[in-house]
């Protein structure tokens, strides 16, 4: 027991508070501790999909759209062929607000290239008798269709409609659009 008093010479009672093996745990763990520090490696939650929260509205009229749907699609920028996608969808509400909650996953990232999740989002906003509106953070929307095998993945991204205004980070600031901000759907004419 680590707790049991001992008595040593001299009649002294002494409490042993670590036993024999404990030291030598703690000395490796110490040393892996620092090992991993050392290298680079930082334990943390890095963002894999960042949350959406947006109104769409008429660009015209400035009026919220009830019944958008919305789609996204986020790979990790290392997944080439987007195996590990995750498709999300929804609508906006009768305040032409949509809220998708962000993703987090733990692990031990290196702050390098290939070392940490990357992720990239393609948004996709629509409805009937308007032009979908269509954000891709990396490439084109389409380049995921060439890209990929995954058969779900293809067929959410036919679902949107070929009448569509692209627009990508150096068009559009995202943070602005998507946390917090608007998107405009313009009527087909």
């Amino acid at each position: 027991m680590c707790d049991t008093p001992e008595v040593v010479q001299g009649g002294e009672v002494m409490v042993r508070l670590l036993d024999k093996n404990t030291i030598p745990f703690f000395m490796k763990m110490s040393v892996g501790v620092m090992l991993l520090l050392l290298s680079g490696c930082f334990p943390f939650p890095a963002r894999t999909t960042m949350p959406l929260r947006t109104t769409v509205v008429d660009a015209e009229s400035g009026a919220p759209i009830e019944g958008a749907k919305v789609l996204r699609i986020v790979c990790d920028l290392h997944d080439f062929d987007c195996s590990h996608a995750v498709i999300d969808r929804g609508h906006t509400d009768q305040d032409g607000y949509i809220k998708m909650s962000g993703k987090r996953k733990w692990g031990i990232w290196i702050p390098a290239p290939g070392g940490m999740p990357v992720p990239n989002h393609q948004i996709a906003i629509w409805k009937p008798g308007y032009q979908a509106f269509v954000f891709s953070q990396y490439g084109k929307v389409e380049d995921v269709v060439r890209h990929t095998k995954r058969n779900d993945l293809k067929e959410a991204i036919q679902e949107i409609p070929a009448e569509r205004k692209e627009t990508t980070p150096e068009d559009d600031d995202p943070e602005k659009m998507f946390l917090g901000g608007t998107v405009r759907l313009y009527r087909l004419k």
